[in-house]
C-alpha cells in the first residue's frame, strides 16, 4: 500500500481511506477540528474575555492546546517513522527561530530596552525551548508548541518499528512518564529542548488514541454527552479550575502522581474533549464554519497574540471600560481573527515569504532560492 508523502504542518492524514470521497470527508473534518481548537486558543489569548469569566477560561486551558497535541497521532501507526527528522525541524524549528526574533525585536524595542539585547535574549530562548524561556525574551509563551511537537513526533519515530509486546511496555514507560512530569523541579522545566516534557506527558494519551484509533470511530450521540457530563462533573469535584493558576501545559504547570485524582480527571476530560470535537467536526455545517479557519491554524497560531496586543493598545480604556468586559471581548475577538486570518492569506498569496516563514521540510529551502523560471 502507498502512502502519500509527509503533510503540510497540523494536518490529519487518512492514508487508509476507502475512496477519494472518504478522503475528502476526512481532510474537510480534520480543518474543522483545528478550526474550532484555533477558536479556542484565540478565546483563551483573549483578556477582556478572560476579566468577564477567569472560571471559563482556565476550563479552556484544560484541553484547548492539548487538542492540537494530541493530532498527530491520528496519523495511521504505519506513517509515524516516515517523516524525516530533519524535515520536522525545518517544518517547527525554523518558523519558531523566525518568530521569536521577530517578537524579541518588538518586545525589546516597545519595551525601551538596546536592541543589543535581542540576539542574546532570542539565542537563549530557542536554546532553551520552554514557554518560561520565550516569554523571558518575546513577551509570549506560544512559540513553545513548535518544540515541543517537534518533541512529539520524534517520540512517535520511535515507537513506530515496534509490534506487540514491545508496545505494551512502551505504553507502561509512558504512562510513568505521564505521572511523573508534574513533579519537575523548575529548573528542568526552563530547559526543555524538544519540549521533552510536553512530549513526555502527551506521549501516554496519544498512544491511548492511537490504540484505540479513535479517529476512525463513529460515537453515538448518547456517548457524546455521557463524555461531557462525566468531564464536566470530574471538572467541578477534583478542583481543577483555578482562575489564579489556571493548568498551562507549555509551562509543566500540570497535576502528577502526587494528585491522582486531579491528574486522572485531566485524562478524562482531555481525551472526552478530543472524541467530542472530532465528532462534532464530521457535521457539514461545522467544517463550513470552520473549515477555512483549521487551513490557516498554524498561521494564525504564531501571529494571533501580537495583534491582539496591537488591537488592545489602539483601544481606549475609557471605551473599554464603558463596553464592559463582553462586549470588548468580543470585538477584540472578532478583529484578532479576521486580521489574523487577512495576514495568513496574504502570506499564502506570496509563495516565497510562505515557503521561507513556512517551510514543509528541507528542500522548500532548495525551491526557494532556485526558483523555477519558465521557458
Amino acid at each position: 500500500m502507498a502512502y502519500p508523502a509527509p503533510l503540510t504542518t497540523l494536518e490529519v492524514v487518512d492514508a487508509q481511506a476507502p475512496s477519494q470521497e472518504a478522503g475528502v470527508a476526512s481532510m474537510a473534518s480534520g480543518d474543522a477540528f483545528k478550526g474550532i481548537c484555533i477558536f479556542l486558543i484565540v478565546f483563551g489569548h483573549n483578556k477582556s474575555l478572560e476579566y468577564a469569566s477567569p472560571e471559563f477560561r482556565a476550563f479552556l486551558y484544560l484541553f484547548h492546546v492539548a487538542m492540537f497535541l494530541y493530532l498527530p497521532f491520528l496519523r495511521p501507526w504505519e506513517t509515524w517513522g516516515r517523516t524525516k527528522p530533519a524535515d520536522l525541524v525545518v517544518r517547527y524549528g525554523w518558523p519558531c527561530v523566525v518568530f521569536t526574533v521577530i517578537y524579541t525585536l518588538m518586545f525589546v524595542k516597545f519595551s525601551g530596552r538596546a536592541l543589543t539585547e535581542v540576539p542574546v535574549l532570542a539565542g537563549e530562548a530557542v536554546l532553551a525551548m520552554s514557554a518560561r524561556a520565550f516569554d523571558h525574551a518575546t513577551g509570549l509563551q506560544l512559540l513553545w508548541f513548535l518544540p515541543a511537537l517537534i518533541g512529539i513526533r520524534f517520540a512517535m519515530m520511535i515507537v513506530a518499528p515496534l509490534r506487540g509486546i514491545q508496545v505494551w511496555a512502551v505504553l507502561v514507560v509512558a504512562l510513568i512518564a505521564h505521572c511523573l512530569i508534574g513533579l519537575l523541579p523548575d529548573s528542568l522545566k526552563y530547559i526543555t529542548p524538544f519540549g521533552w516534557p510536553v512530549a513526555a506527558l502527551v506521549l501516554f494519551p496519544g498512544l491511548v488514541i492511537a490504540l484505540l484509533d479513535l479517529g476512525e470511530r463513529r460515537v453515538p450521540v448518547w456517548a457524546i454527552c455521557s463524555l461531557a457530563a462525566l468531564a464536566l462533573a470530574l471538572t467541578f469535584s477534583t478542583g481543577l479550575i483555578n482562575r489564579g493558576h489556571p493548568l498551562n501545559v507549555g509551562m509543566i504547570f500540570v497535576p502528577s502522581i502526587a494528585t491522582p485524582q486531579k491528574l486522572f480527571a485531566l485524562d478524562v476530560i482531555q481525551l472526552s474533549a478530543f472524541v467530542i470535537l472530532l465528532a462534532v467536526s464530521r457535521w457539514p455545517p461545522i467544517q463550513i464554519v470552520f473549515g477555512g479557519l483549521g487551513r490557516m491554524s498554524f498561521e494564525v497560531f504564531v501571529l494571533h497574540q501580537p495583534i491582539y496586543i496591537a488591537i488592545r493598545s489602539v483601544v481606549p480604556a475609557a471605551a473599554a471600560a464603558n463596553l464592559g468586559p463582553w462586549v470588548t471581548g468580543a470585538l477584540t475577538l472578532a478583529m484578532t481573527m479576521l486580521l489574523a486570518m487577512g495576514l495568513a492569506f496574504i502570506i499564502r498569496s506570496l509563495p516565497p515569504v510562505n515557503k521561507f516563514l513556512f517551510p514543509g521540510g528541507v528542500g522548500t529551502f532548495g525551491r526557494l532560492w532556485r526558483p523555477h523560471v519558465q521557458q
